[in-house]
């Protein structure tokens, strides 16, 4: 993630982290202004998280916000499961 791209956009930016912060007030994201570390703050103050959580869900956030990590979001889907054939184990059914 290059924060400088996030902080360089901020005000455009700021809806997003409405979207991912709620509890964020429109006062809390102008204030950060594009500084990571009071938005980091201002996440753990409004959700009581510690450190390394606050620090956890920003940067996954910011990297997928990041317009040169389109297509490294994280990503928990089932791609890799190849069971299209409808024949799991814990399926039953007769034939």
């Amino acid at each position: 993630m290059d924060w400088d791209k996030l902080a360089g956009d901020w005000s455009g930016m700021s809806g997003k982290v409405r979207q991912q912060w709620g509890k964020l007030t429109e006062d809390d994201i102008s204030q950060a202004g594009g500084k990571r570390d009071l938005l980091l703050e201002r996440i753990r103050e409004r959700y009581g998280l510690g450190p390394d959580e606050a620090e956890k869900q920003l940067s996954e956030w910011g990297s997928a916000e990041d317009p040169g990590n389109a297509n490294q979001s994280v990503s928990t889907g089932d791609a890799g499961s190849g069971n299209k054939g409808g024949q799991s184990s814990g399926q039953n059914g007769t034939v």
